[in-house]
């Protein structure tokens, strides 16, 4: 039986990014997209578990990412923010998902 993948919510405001960031993790996660801190909760408040929430709007994640540990605890150590950093490789980002999730032994520094 093959191991399962983790459940990763997106959260971002910019769809072309948001579709960008899915279709990169879906190779390696369950994947869930939502455009809005309050879309995030209300998705995670229907009881799906998502082993990490990624956040890639930097403007209003800090915020966003604040309301999501504040409103659900069990997300503390699990939302990953992610800034729109030029040179960052795709497996740079599946591989800092994955950290966050749980699912790898990579840590970033």
């Amino acid at each position: 039986m093959a191991p399962s993948r983790p459940s990763v919510l997106v959260v971002d405001g910019d769809e072309v990014a948001r579709r960008a960031l899915v279709r990169l993790l879906q190779p390696v996660a369950v994947v869930a997209d939502v455009d809005s801190a309050e879309c995030a909760l209300r998705a995670i408040a229907t009881g799906t578990v998502f082993d990490a929430v990624v956040m890639a709007d930097v403007r209003r994640a800090a915020a966003a990412s604040k309301k999501i540990r504040a409103a659900h605890p069990e997300l503390v150590g699990r939302v990953l923010v992610l800034s729109r950093a030029e040179g960052a490789s795709p497996e740079v980002i599946r591989e800092l998902v994955l950290a966050v999730a749980g699912s790898a032994d990579v840590a970033a520094e």
